[in-house]
């Protein structure tokens, strides 16, 4: 049965101008540098990006039987407001989030996004899970002509101007952020040769795969042609379609991602919140229990 598609606009109100592309030139992975980052923010504007949030979230249980995985939370905020926060400084000012699993609690908490200085719209899979290609597929009324998609459990450190700069001037359908991993932080699972991804591969070790995918990619409309809406279909599916055409950038980030897909990476993200190295939210961090939703110590691995 084909997905019926269902696009919530929560509102059109003006919004704060976005502020503080962030200088991402060191490679050092300590709460100094972190905060350094956060402090020589610059002045932009108006990036447009799709937050992927529709997951189960199943390495979280028992915490997303109650609330998303976007939603966990982190010294008693979820960890949206952090991503949300991390790119409005960094020149994004409209986001659409494609929700699926418990949507209706992000859509709840963050409205129209004016709190938050940012506009977002909102897009839902009804029948059936339609993958990360077919999320995006499925808002694609509401994309500029090139947008970043950013996954839903994701805090990418990467100065998002330079990103756009480096695509708007090699003019191709695709980018994907890389990182130098080396199996460090992940499975590495991307080849790149100069300036474009030759492989990417979520099952396969080969040799010369020492970068990792970043969780931050940039598109053109028209990547996602070949999609027809209401199917199911992953961004690995489109990532392939452009390295075949030669259509897909690499562009290198110098700072590690953090994530908060597994208990120990939302620990991590959370013990880094508390020691000051990533900003929180409007500059007051709440008591943990505060969130509706279990708290990670009590999060056990699904096995």
């Amino acid at each position: 049965m084909a997905s019926s598609v269902l696009f919530q606009p929560a509102g059109t109100a003006g919004i704060a101008d976005a502020a503080g592309s962030l200088n991402i030139l060191q490679t050092a992975q300590s709460p100094q540098t972190l905060r350094q980052i956060h402090k020589t923010s610059r002045r932009t504007r108006g990036f447009q990006a799709v937050i992927l949030a529709g997951g189960l979230g199943t390495r979280l249980w028992p915490l997303t039987k109650t609330v998303p995985k976007a939603m966990a939370p982190v010294a008693g905020r979820p960890f949206l407001e952090y991503q949300l926060d991390y790119l409005r400084r960094g020149g994004v000012s409209e986001v659409v989030i494609c929700l699926g699993y418990l949507g209706h609690l992000i859509q709840e908490h963050f409205g129209d996004g004016r709190r938050f200085g940012v506009r977002i719209r909102y897009g839902y899979e009804q029948d059936r899970l339609l993958g990360t290609a077919g999320a995006v597929k499925n808002v694609e009324g509401y994309l500029r002509e090139v947008f970043f998609v950013i996954y839903g459990d994701s805090y990418a450190v990467v100065d998002f101007r330079q990103v756009m700069e480096f695509f708007l001037r090699h003019d191709r359908l695709g980018l994907m952020v890389v990182l130098r991993n080396e199996n460090r932080w992940d499975r590495s699972n991307v080849i790149i040769d100069g300036s474009f991804v030759r492989v990417y591969s979520k099952g396969e070790l080969l040799r010369g795969m020492v970068y990792i995918d970043f969780g931050v990619s940039l598109f053109r409309r028209e990547a996602f042609a070949h999609l027809r809406p209401g199917e199911a279909a992953d961004l690995s599916t489109v990532y392939h379609h452009l390295i075949a055409q030669e259509q897909f950038l690499a562009y290198e980030a110098r700072q590690r991602f953090y994530e908060i897909g597994s208990p120990e990476g939302l620990a991590e993200f959370e013990a880094l919140v508390h020691s000051g190295a990533i900003p929180v939210p409007g500059g007051v961090a709440t008591h943990p229990g505060s969130l509706r939703g279990a708290n990670h110590p009590s999060v056990r691995v699904q096995r």
